[in-house]
């Protein structure tokens, strides 16, 4: 059980951001309007008023800083540009081994291939990468 609090310990964030701009205002505004229960006294379904715009531009914007948002997000899209431009390695993969690897970690067999051309046709070290034991 918990211990009882004093009756003037509030729940909750106590400190609140105020957005900088008119624009994450409007944003802050509309993302509040989703938290909030609408005041209708029917039983039916709740109505919530909703801007949809100014939801849309909120949305956008978190995606968008998210992004930008730190050094690790950078290098890691830089690398996968990286890999996208370097032209795949010609590696003879052996059929046994697709079906071994679909048969015991129920891959499909292109993701076997994938997977063991990862590792340079090399079983072992593929399955050991794949368990997540090192290579």
């Amino acid at each position: 059980m918990a211990e009882p609090q004093p009756p003037a310990v509030q729940e909750g964030d106590t400190t609140r951001s105020v957005p900088a701009s008119a624009d994450d205002k409007t944003a802050a505004a509309a993302l509040s309007s989703l938290d909030q229960p609408s005041m209708s006294t029917d039983n039916a379904a709740p109505k919530k008023d909703i801007d949809s715009k100014a939801i849309g531009d909120a949305m956008q914007r978190l995606t968008v800083s998210e992004g930008q948002g730190g050094g690790a997000g950078k290098e890691a899209a830089k690398a996968e540009k990286k890999e996208e431009q370097e032209p795949a390695k010609k590696v003879k993969i052996e059929a046994a081994d697709v079906n071994l690897v679909v048969d015991q970690c129920d891959l499909s067999k292109v993701k076997a291939t994938e997977l063991l051309r990862g590792y340079d046709g090399d079983l072992g070290r593929a399955l050991r990468g794949w368990v997540g034991v090192g290579a």
